[in-house]
């Protein structure tokens, strides 16, 4: 009989000992997964970035490109992202130019006076152009990003100073990145 005792408290004690490995598994095995999401959220985070940096330098290289005319850097926009038909004018009248109130820089505040004009880039999840008649029935109106061009102007003696606030923002109006380029034109005297 005692050693029927002996063996019992020795599989118990395997058991317990089981129990624990397995619990210290499912508790690494937890910690892991969790990393490996939190590493896929910085990777998809990372990415959008990536792409919001290079439509904004794309619209300042043809805003650069345009010397100040809204009209020219439409042209140059729409020729740099090819389904770019659905490039926007914002109306310049519903722009809040108030510093009043701003919270984390999702407003525009021009550090300009003359407010030219203002362009509208409808973008999808992963930053892509939404065309202006997309036959797969997407519009403009469903964009879950969207790529803000603001075109501001300062005039002086010696010249004028164009300054387009570049601003790519989720649907809510949360800044993904945005991008301020400054152009000074020197008037025709002064050339």
């Amino acid at each position: 009989m005692a050693s029927q005792g002996k063996s019992g408290s020795r599989s118990s004690l395997f058991l317990v000992e089981l129990i624990i490995t397995i619990f210290f598994f499912s508790l690494a095995g937890t910690v892991c997964v969790r990393l490996f999401l939190y590493a896929h959220k910085i990777s998809s985070d990372s990415k959008v970035l990536t792409k919001a940096v290079s439509i904004a330098q794309n619209a300042a290289e043809s805003f650069l490109a345009a010397d100040g005319d809204p009209q020219q850097f439409a042209e140059l926009l729409s020729m740099t992202f090819s389904n770019a038909g659905s490039l926007t004018p914002i109306s310049t009248d519903n722009l809040d130019t108030s510093s009043e109130g701003s919270d984390s820089g999702s407003t525009f505040t021009p550090k300009y006076p003359d407010i030219e004009a203002g362009f509208l880039l409808p973008l999808d999840n992963d930053l892509e152009v939404i065309p202006a008649n997309a036959d797969n029935g997407t519009d403009s109106g469903s964009a879950a990003r969207y790529a803000s061009f603001v075109l501001s102007s300062l005039s002086g003696n010696s010249g004028t100073t164009y300054a387009m606030n570049i601003q790519i923002a989720d649907a809510e109006g949360m800044a993904i990145y945005s991008l301020e380029v400054l152009d000074y034109i020197p008037s025709k005297a002064e050339e």
